[in-house]
């Protein structure tokens, strides 16, 4: 399945991973396709701390590795993006900021394996993590065509508030990253099952109506 999950639509190749871009459309909406390859699998892995990494994909001895993810970017101010996770498990980082976009507000890591769908809210940042060593991870999201994704200020602090690492006794740590000014702790969520009034993924084009919908309590369960 996944040397042909492009058959329909444009590949992007990334560092680490793949996008289908336009594998179907719904109106102004767009169906992708995102492909995550595990660390074994790639030697061109996402950036890891600036003092651990050699040269490309090769880290010192006995350093700890950034987990595979996708760049990740914000939106256009007030949209939202619906994502089903097709293969493999994915922990998605979702970061609000404040009056400045290195003062982090609030900022959840988003559990989901296969079958889960979930929504990355209006005025978040977010980036997708592959946490597994060994399996692909294979997602899809629709996304208005109006949105315009925003790089900016994730290229100006080398990534995310939090970093996911690997350990070395395998385990996953999520450090913070130095370059932001305020970082609140972590909290971890699962998704619910979607509402039933967003199942026509209207809110993706009229986000707005969807307000009291369109909310962490609303979307998400504590784990």
């Amino acid at each position: 399945m996944f040397n042909i999950f492009c058959e329909k639509g444009k590949i992007e190749h990334k560092i680490g991973y793949d996008v289908c871009r336009g594998k179907d459309w719904q109106g102004e909406l767009r169906y992708d396709l995102t492909l995550i390859y595990p660390v074994k699998n790639k030697t061109s892995e996402t950036s890891a701390l600036p003092s651990a990494r050699i040269s490309n994909g090769v880290y010192a001895k006995g350093t700890t590795k950034e987990l595979p993810r996708t760049f990740g970017h914000y939106h256009t101010q007030g949209y939202a993006e619906l994502f089903e996770v097709i293969e493999g498990t994915t922990m998605a980082l979702m970061q609000q900021f404040g009056a400045e976009s290195d003062i982090i507000e609030r900022v959840y890591l988003i559990e989901a394996s296969k079958g889960d769908k979930f929504i990355i809210l209006p005025d978040f940042g977010f980036t997708n993590i592959n946490p597994d060593k060994a399996k692909n991870l294979l997602f899809s999201n629709w996304i208005n065509t109006n949105v315009e994704n925003q790089y900016d200020s994730i290229k100006k602090y080398n990534g995310f508030c939090y970093r996911a690492l690997r350990g070395g006794n395998g385990n996953i740590i999520f450090k913070k990253n130095e370059n932001y000014k305020k970082i609140p702790e972590l909290i971890k969520l699962r998704p619910k099952k979607l509402p039933k009034e967003l199942k026509n993924l209207d809110f993706l084009n009229h986000p707005e109506k969807y307000k009291d919908i369109l909310r962490v309590d609303k979307l998400f369960k504590l784990i």
